[in-house]
């Protein structure tokens, strides 16, 4: 580590410099580090560069910045060519933040993300452990997104995924929860690949049916539409819905992030705009413009099977009572039987 202190006047400048440097508060390292910063009457205005800081769990690339340190805190700008955080990579990455003792606020973040754009808000009060953050994106590749959280991502994938989210987030009993809403828009998709949907399109008789009558894909699924809350520890679905070229799904549920546990309703639709060919074919099947049939989707993301919904499963089904089905469930006279009644 090379670097001088002088006096200018009434304050210090300090400048520094190191090719690398490690074993940072004993926790990281780095390299390339370059530091200028001023002494005024009210604190220190500075600027500094780095070719790399890495942190357990966490890479930053070309990452420099300006600020001020001042009584209340500090306020600066930072950027980073890249930056790594778990299973996230991110390019182009451009903040402004202000850090107290209590409090960090990110008004503006923004980052090239799968070959798209993301821009984000971040606030947390660290001495009450609450928070709000916000999120949008566009553009995000959805072959990209998936292979982000599967070991064996889908091939064949394709789609932009457009969306965004507000929530605020509190912590309690050691867990982190949040609480907030949402929306979601794939286009130009190759949705009718994707593992679940796959998986449900093979439940429809009337769709294969018409691939071996005809020998062409008529299942294709290009755009998808949903919103959805945030309640604590789940995803709540409230509402997708795609097209096709015959058969449209909607669907509704629930996702535990946690557990991976799920509980979706899936319901396969027949379109109005059909062919010709496919209209005189679909006008053999009874009410063909109300679902062709629904299932219901259940376990987990890695254990899951479908169940086939009838007028009289639905009937009896408790809708009341949000379970979490990777969790085992509680014998009746339980106090959580209790809170139904």
């Amino acid at each position: 580590m090379a670097g001088s202190l002088t006096s200018e006047g009434h304050g210090l400048a300090l400048t520094a410099s190191a090719p690398a440097f490690h074993d940072l508060t004993r926790q990281g390292g780095g390299k390339a580090l370059a530091l200028a910063a001023q002494q005024d009457g009210n604190g220190w205005r500075g600027e500094w560069s780095m070719g790399e800081l890495v942190w357990p769990g966490l890479r930053l690339a070309g990452f420099d910045g300006h600020g001020e340190w001042r009584a209340g805190g500090l306020l600066g700008q930072v950027q980073a060519t890249e930056l790594d955080y778990q299973k996230f990579h991110l390019q182009k990455v451009r903040a402004t933040a202000q850090l107290t003792e209590h409090q960090v606020w990110a008004p503006e973040l923004h980052a090239s993300w799968l070959d798209g754009e993301g821009e984000a808000s971040f606030y947390l009060d660290r001495q009450k452990q609450e928070g709000k953050v916000t999120l949008a994106v566009k553009g995000v590749q959805l072959a990209q997104l998936l292979a982000n959280f599967s070991d064996k991502p889908p091939e064949g994938i394709s789609g932009a995924v457009h969306g965004d989210a507000s929530a605020r987030f509190t912590k309690k009993d050691g867990q982190w929860w949040l609480f907030g809403r949402g929306d979601v828009a794939v286009r130009e998709g190759t949705l009718w690949k994707i593992p679940v949907v796959a998986e449900f399109l093979s439940l429809v008789e009337t769709v294969l049916f018409l691939q071996r009558l005809t020998g062409r894909e008529w299942a294709k699924i290009t755009e998808l539409n949903a919103d959805f809350n945030l309640e604590g520890d789940r995803l709540a679905l409230n509402q997708a819905r795609t097209d096709g070229t015959l058969v449209a799904i909607s669907a509704s549920g629930n996702y535990w992030w946690r557990t991976n546990g799920l509980d979706f309703r899936f319901s396969a639709h027949l379109l109005e705009d059909n062919p010709n060919l496919l209209r005189r074919i679909v006008g053999l099947i009874p009410n063909p413009f109300r679902p062709l049939l629904e299932y219901r989707l259940l376990g987990t993301a890695e254990n899951r099977h479908w169940e086939r919904l009838t007028a009289l499963k639905d009937l009896l089904r408790d809708t009341d009572t949000i379970r979490d089905p990777s969790q085992p469930t509680p014998p009746k006279g339980t106090a959580q039987d209790a809170e139904k009644d």
